[in-house]
């Protein structure tokens, strides 16, 4: 379900607005498959 979300990441359509640091802690050190995904990952892929 996230891949089209990392898809707007990736062509640089999506901007954070403010200051999210759990949000970019867990983007950063999640690996996909390694467990369930995150809190906050799940709330952003919701929301966009």
């Amino acid at each position: 379900m996230a891949e089209p979300i990392s898809a707007l990441y990736e062509q640089c359509k999506v901007h954070h607005v403010g200051s999210f640091p759990g949000l970019k802690e867990q983007m950063r050190d999640w690996v996909r498959g390694e467990g369930s995904s995150p809190d906050r990952v799940d709330g952003l892929v919701w929301a966009l």
